[in-house]
């Protein structure tokens, strides 16, 4: 119930997004409380995504605010949709839970990971970055079409080299490795 600002700095700079002015710039204003890891973790610190939030999306196409599948510290630095613990929305709450471990642990999500969830799961084949021998596995997302037909998807993957380490998406692991995670929930 700490400030999440306490451990993740930038998080507290964020402020509530109040509408746009005629010319399309968005006006904001200071939250009315500090967001908590709890409001991240229950999805109501006020964060969205582009691909689910029409205001977002707008954001996107006028303003270039970069979509989180860039794996990109731009593209958390999202303006808040309301005040922290005023409603619910899916959003990329758990990316910046990832940026409180951080904080917290003094490394990165990845190494936090592997060390405290991966290693004792023997799950040495999961992580933020692509291993050569990942790479090489790498499946591509498809998209299914109206007729049933699917369609290959290119462009939609992840950066191989995160500049961060998403904590609500971002993992490539076999789906051997994945079992084991899913597993141990």
């Amino acid at each position: 119930d700490a400030p999440a600002k306490n451990y993740a700095p930038d998080i507290g700079k964020l402020e509530v997004l109040d509408g746009f002015d005629a010319d399309g710039t968005p006006r904001l204003r200071a939250p009315k409380r500090d967001i908590t890891t709890r409001m991240l973790m229950l999805h109501t610190a006020g964060f969205g995504y582009d691909f689910f939030n029409t205001t977002y999306l707008r954001l996107a196409q006028e303003r270039g605010q970069p979509s989180v599948i860039t794996c990109s510290r731009a593209s958390i630095m999202t303006p808040l949709l309301f005040d922290p613990g005023d409603k619910w929305e899916y959003g990329s709450n758990i990316d910046w839970c990832g940026q409180v471990v951080e904080g917290i642990r003094g490394k990165r999500l990845g190494e936090v990971l592997a060390e405290r969830v991966f290693a004792p799961l023997g799950i040495a084949d999961m992580a933020f970055s692509l291993s050569p021998s990942m790479r090489e596995r790498l499946a591509t997302m498809h998209q299914r079409e109206a007729d049933g037909s699917l369609t290959p998807l290119p462009d939609m993957q992840l950066p191989a080299d995160p500049e961060v380490d998403m904590g609500g998406h971002g993992l490539h692991g076999s789906i051997g490795e994945y079992m084991k995670f899913i597993r141990m929930w």
